[in-house]
């Protein structure tokens, strides 16, 4: 087990998917949905397709039907304060320069001596700023498995989508 998951063979990819699928309708069969789902998602996440099957794709889906998705957090999520987070205590800490919703001109200024700023208020109009709640989030994906990947800013290529 050494490597990345890449560049493992497309065959055990596949084969990985095939049994996460057929391991998710025995979940399915024991009512156990949850495991279900969960077992769809890392086939979904660490296999590899075998075409333009969506089979996994929709046993998730339809797995979610029967999962209670009333979960709420009971109250509604306000921005957490900068005050409220401690900060930890650094040693020979350097104050951070702040600069509020920067003009284009003005960030590639900043850019220019290779010293860190901080961006205060650049993305308050983003639409997932709004949408993204904790309810939200539990309300549309609870149970769902999410991938998160780290890249260099230089190989991400999305552009920006009403999220």
């Amino acid at each position: 087990n050494v490597g990345h998951w890449r560049d493992v063979d497309v065959f055990w990819r596949q084969l990985y998917r095939s049994i996460c699928f057929l391991k998710s309708v025995n979940l399915s069969c024991t009512d156990r949905f949850s495991d279900a789902i969960l077992s769809c998602d890392m086939g979904l996440i660490m296999g590899a397709p075998f075409g333009d099957e969506l089979f996994v794709q929709e046993l998730a889906d339809c797995l979610c039907q029967h999962v209670s998705f009333n979960l709420t957090c009971g109250k509604e999520h306000a921005l957490v304060k900068k005050s409220e987070v401690p900060l930890p205590f650094l040693p020979n800490r350097k104050e951070i320069p702040q600069v509020n919703t920067p003009s284009l001109e003005q960030f590639i200024d900043l850019l220019k001596p290779s010293t860190p700023f901080i961006m205060k208020n650049v993305i308050n109009h983003w639409p997932a700023m709004k949408k993204w709640s904790p309810s939200y989030l539990i309300q549309n994906y609870g149970e769902r498995t999410v991938p998160i990947e780290i890249a260099h800013p230089t190989l991400v290529t999305f552009g920006l989508k009403n999220y």
